[in-house]
């Protein structure tokens, strides 16, 4: 079995005589070969990462994904669903941290996270896979270099990005880090990022263009960042496959009967460079175990399908 994801291969200097397409796909190959060598998957063809340098630009879609609250009759349990887009409100911004993430990005990193979480895909069958099971691929990614991605959360959330909390019966969201902070301090609960990638000029939105491509969904980006103690979204179900890269620390997840008979023991312990897929519909409960906890949750919009031209 080999080590968990390095890019030491490609992580120097582009070759001068090849044209650019051609060495990112070459990174993208080897990610997928050392995920298939680590965990005995085998899935994505390579006409199938060829294409994505085919493929034009998709169009940005100006404002950000936002979920709402539902019973769901299915499960019995609270769900989430896809609610619409909301454009920031400019005029809130004023006592807003705008502070960039001033760290180099790691070269092909977009490339790296695509041939690895797009094999992961696949061998999870898929972001329209029933909800019968979960799939927990443990250090995918090498968490040294994973830490070293800049993440546009917290000081370093890009104008416009909204703070969220869970509440009872929905979301709240907060414009400012002072109305967080008040927010956190009168009931310490999980922040929510919601659809970074829509905000972001770097490796996500290279990411989720790629991914987009390649599963033909279009895809929601939202780190959830926990504190020890910070309440969560409680057991519920979403309407999207939900792919999990845990970035930071440690996140206790309780999945499928687990979540029903309230079991004491979590089903799964995310660490650093573990993902997970969850089937939509596929109940699960998170919370964080300790320290500061942060990981990406990549929602697949089974309702929003891309069609090829």
């Amino acid at each position: 079995m080999s080590e968990a994801l390095t890019i030491d291969t490609f992580s120097e200097t582009r070759t001068p005589s090849r044209p650019a397409p051609v060495q990112e796909l070459q990174v993208m190959l080897s990610a997928v070969a050392r995920f298939r060598e680590q965990f005995g998957t085998a899935g994505l063809s390579i006409p199938q990462l060829e294409e994505l340098f085919e493929s034009p630009q998709r169009p940005h879609i100006p404002g950000i994904h936002i979920w709402a609250t539902a019973p769901n009759a299915k499960t019995g349990l609270k769900g989430h669903h896809w609610e619409g887009f909301t454009r920031p409100d400019e005029s809130s911004n004023k006592d807003r941290r705008n502070s960039p993430e001033t760290r180099p990005v790691p070269p092909y990193a977009a490339e790296v996270l695509t041939g690895t979480l797009a094999e992961a895909f696949s061998a999870a069958d898929g972001p329209a896979a029933p909800p019968t099971q979960y799939y927990h691929f443990p250090r995918a990614f090498d968490p040294a270099w994973l830490a070293t991605l800049p993440l546009s959360i917290g000081a370093n959330r890009p104008d416009h990005q909204h703070i969220t909390f869970p509440t009872d019966s929905g979301f709240e969201r907060l414009a400012t880090d002072k109305e967080a902070a008040a927010a956190h301090a009168h009931k310490a609960r999980t922040r929510i990022y919601e659809d970074t990638a829509r905000l972001d000029n770097g490796w996500q939105a290279k990411l989720a263009g790629y991914l987009m491509e390649l599963t033909r969904y279009e895809l929601e980006f939202s780190f959830f960042e926990s504190f020890d103690g910070d309440n969560g979204l409680g057991a519920h179900t979403d309407t999207w496959n939900t792919t999990a890269v845990q970035f930071q620390d440690e996140k206790a997840w309780w999945l499928g009967q687990d979540v029903y008979d309230n079991t004491p023991e979590p089903t799964v312990v995310l660490q650093p460079g573990d993902i997970l897929v969850v089937p939509a519909d596929y109940p699960h409960d998170v919370r964080a175990l300790s320290g500061h906890s942060i990981h990406l949750a990549i929602g697949a919009r089974l309702d929003c399908p891309i069609l090829r031209d």
